[in-house]
């Protein structure tokens, strides 16, 4: 009967991630488009992946191929290499490989939960993680809570649907901190083997460095406050205490000022130094583990760290604008509180366990999870400005995912414990209610992205728009009713375009004047020779006309056909001479 138990434990974690992440648009062709769910970057980052499946390898801005791009692009070179050898279009090795990392993320979790409890139900909980909400259906009405300008607050659903390279270094992070806390709670297990687990969590920390920006700062600082917390915790050091909490405050007190100095993103390294008493004490105990995790962990980190670093010292524009691009975007303490709750209280709920329990590495864990979060969540408080909220969703995501893993094994120290039993209950059951009421949010962000759908890549209109804008190295600039990166997703083209968070092209003043002319249905003759456009591309479906001159020297050069339900149009594709 346990082998029947576990067995349904780890299938029904895999059905819950489908759920989670395929549900929405399982009805709606999701391996032969791409999903419509907040895509204005996900179409821009797929640009990326659509170059490298056309052999294209260069780091360039991946619209225009020109310029340099110092985005952490490796999953999206990984999903374009997929694409090159096995002729399956990115959009499905999108969806696809997305999905395999997520569903391996939460079955590499419930192996560990196993492990740490050895309960048949225990593979279960980290799927749990993914449907825990923020409240927000309760306290804004919608599946998500709004704050400033375009900052949100969302549960884990909301960033794991995506499948972007964001989900796949909170996938590697996750599984890391999973791995690091089996390490460390089977210390007496052989000396090799606790290497290698080690090794394994810092070389998956490393690697997200070269794909997703915020996850490795959320990965290498979580470590790092998991090791000072257990440093505090066992060696009870009046001196540490106070240096830890002295460096702390004055991280908040001096470093905006530091950080008008050195850069914003430089400024990273002072939540660092707050850790560095308590982590090198642990370092100093643990040498040879310690070497095993921080190796690894520098060796596949460093190419992206010492490439953005080059263009940081060398005043690149595009860094010079991205690191001071995040303003207005922070969390009201109380507001990330209230948010946070439900989590917050698992994760108290897994603390008060393991104190009880004497298990100093495990409640370490989460300790140093929460304080992470709330720290980077406040990161335009002392200088580092980096998008807070989304920090704040990413302390959430991870802070789920460990205190979900470890519970089975908090629940089986708090029950275990005859004198707190009691405290444990009142404790676990108050979790629990805030848990279930938080899963109301799920529903609102179901319907939604049902809602949103997918964009076939495969139908009829898309191949007209791939075949007219096959032409040969030419810059194709989209007209009205065509999306620009639509246009790059479904051929092997130069596009006229350029997310301005994402990298900037050569001639980004003519290609941005060029954006806003088609935002406004405007495209003039002058704009799209000053963007040293080649051929742009028009759809008889929609309503608005371009119209040139005779002089213009823009003449139509060939028509390409589509059919739909509505009718029979045409993509149409203009030569645009010099």
């Amino acid at each position: 009967m346990r082998r029947v138990g576990l067995l349904l434990s780890f299938i029904s974690a895999q059905l819950l991630t489908l759920i989670a992440v395929v549900s929405p648009v399982a009805n709606e062709g999701w391996l032969s488009g791409f999903r419509n769910y907040f895509s204005n970057d996900q179409l821009s980052y797929a640009a990326i992946a659509t170059n490298v499946s056309h052999g294209h390898f260069a780091f360039v801005e991946p619209f225009t191929q020109t310029n340099s791009l110092y985005y952490p692009s490796l999953w999206y070179q990984v999903l374009g290499l997929f694409s090159h050898v096995t002729g399956i279009p990115v959009y499905t090795a999108w969806n696809v490989l997305g999905t395999l990392a997520v569903c391996t993320l939460i079955a590499g979790l419930g192996v560990i939960a196993l492990l740490l409890s050895r309960k048949a139900w225990a593979p279960l909980m980290p799927a749990l993680a993914l449907f825990v909400g923020t409240f927000a259906t309760l306290t804004s009405g919608n599946w998500y809570a709004s704050l400033e300008h375009h900052a949100v607050l969302w549960g884990a659903f909301g960033t794991f649907f995506a499948l972007n390279a964001e989900a796949i270094g909170l996938c590697l992070n996750g599984l890391a901190i999973g791995l690091l806390a089996y390490a460390g709670f089977r210390r007496h297990r052989s000396s090799r083997s606790r290497i290698l687990l080690l090794a394994a969590s810092g070389a998956l920390i490393g690697v997200t460095a070269n794909i997703q920006t915020y996850t490795f700062f959320s990965g290498v600082s979580l470590v790092a406050a998991w090791a000072c917390a257990y440093s505090l915790i066992t060696v009870r050091s009046r001196a540490l205490g106070i240096t830890t909490l002295a460096l702390l405050i004055l991280m908040f007190a001096f470093g905006t000022p530091i950080a008008d100095r050195v850069g914003h993103i430089p400024a990273f390294g002072l939540l660092l130094i707050v850790f560095a008493p308590g982590v090198f004490l642990l370092v100093k105990r643990h040498l040879k583990e310690a070497a095993s995790f921080l190796l690894p962990l520098v060796i596949l980190a460093s190419p992206q760290v010492l490439r953005t670093a080059l263009g940081l010292a060398g005043e690149d524009p595009f860094l010079t604008y991205r690191q001071g691009s995040s303003e207005n975007l922070g969390v009201p303490l109380l507001h990330g509180l209230l948010a946070g709750l439900p989590v917050l209280l698992v994760a108290a709920t897994c603390v008060f366990a393991f104190v009880v329990a004497k298990r100093p590495w495990l409640a370490a864990s989460i300790l140093g999870s929460v304080f992470t979060w709330v720290t980077l969540s406040l990161n335009d408080v002392w200088g580092f400005i980096q998008e807070p909220y989304r920090l704040w969703i990413q302390g959430l995501i991870l802070t789920g995912l460990l205190a979900f893993t470890l519970l089975p094994r908090a629940i089986a120290d708090g029950l275990g414990a005859h004198r707190a039993r009691g405290q444990f209950l009142t404790l676990i059951t108050i979790a629990g209610i805030a848990v279930v009421i938080s899963l109301l949010d799920f529903p609102g962000f179901w319907r939604f992205a049902n809602e949103q759908g997918v964009t076939s890549a495969e139908d009829s209109r898309s191949q007209a728009i791939g075949q007219a804008a096959t032409t040969s190295g030419t810059l194709v600039a989209a007209g009205p009713c065509i999306d620009s990166k639509f246009v790059k997703l479904v051929s092997d083209s130069r596009v006229a375009f350029e997310n301005k968070g994402l990298a900037w092209a050569e001639n980004r003043n003519a290609i941005q004047a060029l954006i806003q002319a088609h935002n406004s249905d405007q495209i003039a003759a002058s704009i799209l020779k000053e963007a040293k456009v080649g051929a742009l591309l028009t759809d008889s479906a929609c309503d608005v006309t371009l119209k040139f001159s005779p002089t213009d020297n823009i003449v139509p050069d060939q028509l390409f056909d589509y059919e739909t339900d509505e009718g029979s149009f045409t993509i149409t594709r203009w030569r645009v001479a010099p």
